[in-house]
């Protein structure tokens, strides 16, 4: 979530070995994605779900700060492109 990133940014700040090891990721759904996947849960009502996309849209706003984005299609796919990004970030922190 971005608030949670944003609270690793400023420790790492103050600690350079965190700021070494930290890398990103932001995974962006398509609207219509997000919303589908919320009705299936069907743990909010359509007043929660609107909220909960207000918010997502305004997270939105803040993707292109997250060192990698992964466009979300399916569970494995998704799992597939975090590993990726896994090997990519150890390959910079060795190189660091």
């Amino acid at each position: 979530d971005v608030q949670g990133v944003e609270s690793f940014r400023r420790a790492a700040l103050r600690d350079p070995a965190l700021a070494r090891a930290m890398t990103t990721v932001f995974i962006v759904v398509d609207r219509e994605r997000l919303i589908a996947r919320m009705r299936s849960r069907a743990k909010d009502n359509e007043h929660e779900i609107a909220g909960r996309m207000k918010t997502a849209e305004r997270e939105l706003q803040e993707a292109h700060k997250f060192d990698f984005q992964i466009e979300s299609r399916t569970r494995d796919e998704d799992f597939a492109a975090l590993l990726a990004i896994v090997e990519q970030a150890r390959a910079r922190a060795a190189a660091r």
